[in-house]
């Protein structure tokens, strides 16, 4: 009798509770509890009516009795796990979760709960699988595509989390949640113009929308909107002014304008408020690189990869920030971990594979650059287009490689800042732009040129991106400059700016991607004419850089369409040189600097990465057959002498015989190659400025030309200064030369007598000569421009 009065009281109660009256609806289940206290079903009805009411608590304590009675009800767990979540009793929340999904693995709604929950706790590697075998169960399921693709957002895999993003919008469009979502993954792929129109579209469905408020503004910023992104700001700080991440991105949006100490005030704030944001860490860390404090940078990044464990981008900037302070083996461990989450982010594998080269890490090197180079040719971004140089001789894969960074990291503005003007300057304005105006290759080549520029045809002016050098060399070259402006700090749109103002006709960037440059700025267009020349050798894969400076043999004819730009091939040699460098007087003896006084010295003084398993093997085929001679490396770190050493003796030579220099002030070093015999060249990348400073030191310099622009440096130098014979175009070639200048000391006291007295007969160290040549290709540029005539291939003739 008992249990039908309560069957009754319990479907009265059940028809009250669905007709939305929930006071008499909580007197009838709780009338039918006193009958059958442990009616499960009554105790997960009268919870689920708790909750509605907001009295959570209780709804977990009827919960946790419905449990006992039936421990084995899926939904019970899952809902139990809704009302810790909510009570933000999140540990406590995904056990509940995985309870549910052990008794029901296809349970759907848990399994897209627990795997938001999991991600919005930053463990994306973990939630992913969730919403993945959702949509097993249910293709189509709206909230499984946009937890899906949250997961995959938050571990660095933009392009695939956009693909469900929009197929979730289709399903359901202008649903204001998942634009706003979607809106984070164009963000992530630098298509700024999508984001802010999706933020524009879900605030017109929810104009109170903090999310959309808050990525509109960082679409604004990244497009260089920073007055609209500030007001942006304002307007998401007045309704949330306790919001971390919006603090942060004001600082963002600060920085961009300039206003450092605002920002650092507003990147402060949101830690206090939040300690452990990643987006603030990660701000800060940008702005101390931005002003080159790379240390302070590195420490915010590491407290980001620790706040995020698995996410590939994270782990991929914290790599990025160890790689040029010279800390290679933490660099490796970061990106490998970014690997490990994503095994195709890009642009990681080329950084593997060069750092594995910087340290003589050979195990699997073959393989890798196989990898790294098939997924150039299919399109992948796998290597930034440094590494690549290393990685491959192939000009065309060069040329694809330098596209696709292109394509992924310069934004191209919506109007270029130049339009076609012609400038009335009374002398051509010359402007070279670089982070290495200091004791660096490029500023001991060019400061020659610079000085000995004609100043009756060009205006002179200098753009350093690291601000002014202390060095008496950055003095020297500062001082070239009729105009030299410090643009250290400034954002890449203030830069462009700035060429504009000054009416340049033609900007050289001596840069290319490397470190610390500001490509963007030239991707704004601020000069009608923009030359891609000496700090990166090979093409740029842009379209506004219009010219690469080079010579006959490191583009020969035939080869233009592997460069992006228009190729000027210069009469003796592309690269300058400066013939007031200091004398190759050797300040130390053999001994002192650690060598046989009887051997035959054979050097190579490129860098690590240039070294492959390849050239080290004819390396060791020489000392093999030349008994008594000894290989001198630079090689500072411990770990790269030791893996040196042990591929040597794996070859069958005595590790004794390799010879490891310190590194040494340039003058010091210049006097020490007189020490050596033969300089030994390297392949894919060969010597730039390490053979124009063995030359000058009287050093022969024995290479291997390839195909690309960085693989035939070397020849292009030894054809200027007429010494052809010393440039080989196969490995048995260039082995059996180095063995004959190893065993006939005839020979090789011929072959330094000849360069000797070609030193200062042949062109290559003319730097008058030089300079008339490329004032030629500059002039010859300028009046095309001045024709309004594209952009076209130029050979300038000699001009004695």
């Amino acid at each position: 009798m008992q249990a039908g009065n309560s069957l009754n009281a319990l479907e009265r109660a059940v028809a009250a509770h669905q007709a939305g009256k929930l006071a008499e609806a909580e007197k009838l289940y709780q009338a039918a509890l006193g009958d059958d206290g442990g009616n499960v079903e009554l105790l997960y009805r009268l919870s689920v009516l708790n909750a509605q009411l907001r009295r959570f608590d209780t709804a977990l304590q009827f919960a946790d009795r419905a449990l006992v009675g039936d421990p084995g009800i899926a939904q019970l767990h899952f809902h139990r796990a809704e009302l810790l979540a909510t009570l933000r009793s999140d540990d406590a929340a995904l056990d509940a979760y995985r309870q549910a999904l052990a008794i029901d693995p296809n349970h759907l709604d848990a399994l897209n709960v627990f795997g938001d929950l999991l991600n919005s706790k930053g463990r994306a590697a973990e939630a992913l699988p969730l919403p993945e075998r959702a949509l097993t169960l249910q293709p189509g399921h709206v909230p499984a595509l946009n937890n899906r693709a949250n997961a995959l957002q938050a571990l660095g895999r933009s392009s695939e989390a956009l693909r469900d993003f929009d197929h979730a919008l289709r399903l359901n469009p202008g649903n204001p949640a998942i634009l706003f979502n979607r809106a984070s993954a164009l963000m992530s792929l630098k298509r700024y113009a999508e984001a802010e129109a999706d933020c524009r579209t879900a605030l017109a469905h929810a104009p109170g929308n903090v999310a959309a408020l808050f990525n509109l503004g960082k679409a604004q910023s990244r497009r260089g909107k920073f007055a609209e992104a500030l007001a942006t700001s304002d307007r998401l700080i007045a309704l949330q002014p306790g919001n971390a991440a919006a603090w942060c991105e004001r600082g963002n949006i600060l920085a961009g304008l300039q206003r450092h100490k605002q920002a650092w005030v507003c990147l402060d704030k949101s830690l206090a408020i939040d300690p452990d944001l990643p987006d603030a860490w990660f701000a800060s860390a940008m702005l101390y690189s931005s002003f080159l404090q790379h240390e302070q940078a590195l420490k915010c990044f590491r407290r980001v990869a620790a706040l995020q464990p698995d996410n590939a981008d994270v782990s991929c900037r914290l790599g990025e920030a160890l790689r040029p302070l010279g800390r290679y083996e933490e660099a490796l461990i970061a990106f490998e971990d970014a690997l490990r989450i994503d095994k195709d982010h890009p642009f990681v594998r080329g950084q593997v594979a060069w750092l594995k080269l910087a340290r003589g890490n050979w195990q699997g090197m073959e393989s890798g650059i196989a990898e790294v180079v098939q997924a150039v040719r299919a399109g992948r971004a796998a290597a930034i287009p440094l590494d690549l140089l290393a990685l491959t001789d192939s000009a065309e894969d060069q040329l694809r490689g330098a596209q696709i960074h292109a394509t992924e990291f310069f934004r191209k503005p919506e109007a270029s800042l130049w339009r076609g003007e012609r400038y009335a300057n009374r002398r051509i304005r010359l402007a070279y732009v670089s982070a290495d105006f200091r004791d660096h290759a490029v500023s001991f080549l060019i400061a020659g040129l610079l000085e000995q520029h004609d100043r009756s045809r060009f205006e002179l002016f200098g753009y350093s991106l690291t601000g002014e050098s202390a060095s008496r060399l950055g003095a020297r070259v500062q001082g070239a400059f009729e105009h030299f402006t410090a643009l250290k700090g400034v954002t890449e749109a203030q830069a462009a700016r700035e060429l504009r103002e000054q009416h340049i006709d033609i900007a050289v960037d001596l840069m290319g991607p490397t470190l610390n440059a500001k490509p963007e700025m030239f991707a704004r267009r601020p000069c009608p004419v923009q030359v891609n020349y000496l700090g990166f050798p090979g093409t740029l894969g842009t379209d506004f850089h219009d010219y690469i400076i080079a010579d006959a043999y490191v583009i020969p004819p035939g080869g233009e369409h592997h460069y992006a730009e228009k190729v000027v091939r210069l009469p003796d040699t592309f690269q300058c040189n400066d013939a007031k460098r200091s004398p190759a007087t050797p300040t130390r003896s053999r001994a002192e600097a650690g060598l046989p006084d009887d051997a035959v010295v054979f050097c190579c003084f490129n860098a690590s990465a240039k070294v492959t398993p390849t050239v080290f093997d004819a390396w060791m085929q020489v000392l093999r057959a030349v008994p008594h001679s000894v290989l001198w490396l630079f090689a500072q770190h411990p770990v790269l002498r030791a893996n040196l050493q042990r591929e040597a003796l794996a070859r069958g030579i005595d590790a004794q015989r390799l010879v490891f220099a310190p590194r040494a002030e340039y003058v010091e070093h210049l006097g020490r190659l007189a020490l050596a015999d033969v300089f030994l060249d390297t392949l894919p990348f060969n010597a730039g400025t390490t053979a124009s400073d063995a030359l000058w030191a009287g050093l022969p310099v024995l290479t291997r030309s390839g195909e690309a622009f960085a693989a035939r440096m070397a020849g292009s130098l030894l054809h200027a200064i007429g010494m052809p014979e010393l440039v080989t175009s196969s490995p048995e070639a260039y082995v059996a030369l180095a063995i004959r200048l190893g065993k006939e000391p005839e020979f090789l006291a011929a072959t330094k007598a000849k360069l000797g007295a070609n030193r200062f007969t042949r062109p290559l160290f003319n730097t008058d000569r030089f300079r008339r040549h490329i004032e030629a290709a500059y002039t010859a540029m300028w009046e095309r421009t001045q024709r309004g005539e594209a952009p076209d291939h130029l050979t300038i003739a000699p001009i004695e």
